[in-house]
């Protein structure tokens, strides 16, 4: 009787772990596509269709989406259905007037030396936290640029990664004690070809966000490659990142990669310090101050 309630009670536990699950809006019913499911083991991302497959054993996920209060449950208590509510915000008064101040290209530019790429894996994300210099502070950030390298691994036989679509995502950050703290700002999933050089342009000109004298952070999370059936997959899946060597004259930066955005306690592993731990064998090496490439357009604040 004990063996056969064993087996019962096991059996119970692989149903749970096996589940798919949707997490949608709670007002609108909409589905809610690459939310972030955090466990302790590394944790998933929704679908296009909101849909996720929990299949490894946690006592508890955290759902998260930008713009919703986050969902924190025991997993025996999961339903089929994970309602996100959407936050309420308590917005500043502000005066909004014209401003004709002109917009400015700062950071990376086209002819920009480009010395390296970093492969970049499912979950995984690259962030560079930069300070502006005081005439740049406070000013507005209408649009983000970040190159992309090619992936070559292919071949005549092999072309999976030939013309192959992924998804990415640019996530914004407050920056403290130079490191990424409080996600203020996550874009939609944005779609690239694996195979091609690719730039990211993200649009931020009805968002308001500022460079503050206390520095931010711009980071692009890795979430997989399309498959045929139009479902995102880990397996074989990345992108290359580009980064340069050449000192922005108008900020002070630092480059981190986080092996998984969806573990509860997130680690930054500064670039230049993986770099030299790679390439330390290798004679009259000269260590290099590496970051991410990054274009910034940014409209100076109107001065009162």
């Amino acid at each position: 009787m004990k063996i056969l309630l064993n087996i019962t009670i096991l059996m119970m536990v692989h149903f749970v772990y096996s589940q798919n699950f949707i997490v949608v809006d709670s007002l609108t019913k909409e589905p809610l596509p690459y939310a972030t499911i955090k466990t302790e083991n590394g944790g998933v991302y929704t679908n296009e269709n909101g849909i996720f497959l929990l299949n490894e054993k946690t006592k508890e996920v955290q759902i998260s989406y930008i713009g919703y209060e986050d969902f924190i449950l025991d997993v025996t208590n999961l339903k089929d259905s994970v309602f996100l509510t959407p936050k309420t915000l308590v917005l500043k008064e502000i005066t909004i007037t014209k401003n004709n101040n002109p917009l400015q290209k700062i950071g990376f530019l086209k002819k920009a030396r480009q010395v390296a790429s970093i492969p970049l894996n499912p979950k995984g994300e690259i962030i560079i936290c930069l300070v502006p210099n005081p005439e740049y502070t406070n000013s507005y950030i209408e649009e983000i640029e970040f190159p992309l390298n090619r992936v070559k691994h292919y071949n005549k036989k092999d072309k999976l990664y030939k013309n192959a679509p992924a998804v990415v995502r640019i996530n914004i950050y407050t920056l403290e004690n130079n490191l990424p703290k409080e996600k203020i700002y996550s874009s939609v999933p944005i779609k690239f070809i694996m195979s091609e050089r690719e730039k990211i342009l993200l649009n931020l000109s009805d968002q308001m966000i500022q460079l503050t004298e206390n520095g931010i952070c711009f980071g692009i999370e890795m979430i997989g490659r399309i498959n045929d059936k139009g479902e995102f997959v880990e397996e074989n899946s990345y992108t290359r990142p580009i980064l340069t060597d050449q000192e922005s004259k108008e900020y002070k930066a630092i480059t981190y990669l986080r092996s998984s955005i969806l573990k509860s306690k997130s680690e930054f592993y500064p670039i230049n310090k993986i770099n030299e731990n790679l390439v330390r064998d290798i004679k009259k090496y000269q260590p290099q101050n590496y970051n991410l490439a990054i274009g910034l357009v940014i409209k100076k604040a109107i001065e009162n």
